[in-house]
């Protein structure tokens, strides 16, 4: 079930999906901060990604964990790898709640992140092109 809802100020969905990790935390305001140089096509920028997230239950330490261990501890990795989500490049099933499965797959799939790129960019082209 979600956690976000309509009420909510920009504070309130921080506490929510970061959960006290403050890992997570740095994230999100990472994906806020960068979102519209990397995604400028995102029609809600940061805030969908954070949605994005929500909407598939990756909270806390998860999001901690998906940002350091599999993108790298990079932020265009991140948002591509929820790009990609978004856009059927990727499955869910792959990136949610399994994080030592993604880190086994890792060297088929997200060892470069130059080919997932290119391919959200055939769909969106600006993305990443900061």
């Amino acid at each position: 079930m979600t956690r976000i809802t309509l009420n909510d100020s920009m504070m309130d969905i921080m506490v929510k999906m970061g959960e006290g990790n403050i890992g997570g935390v740095t994230v999100l305001i990472n994906i806020m901060e960068n979102c519209r140089k990397i995604d400028p096509d995102n029609a809600l920028g940061g805030f969908s990604h954070i949605l994005y997230l929500d909407t598939h239950e990756i909270y806390g330490s998860n999001i901690w964990i998906l940002y350091k261990d599999v993108c790298g501890e990079n932020i265009t990795n991140m948002l591509a790898i929820l790009r990609g989500v978004q856009l059927g490049i990727i499955s869910i099933d792959v990136v949610k709640n399994d994080y030592m499965h993604i880190n086994a797959y890792r060297g088929k799939m997200y060892d470069d992140f130059t080919g997932l790129i290119e391919s959200i960019r055939k769909i969106v082209p600006n993305f990443g092109m900061n």
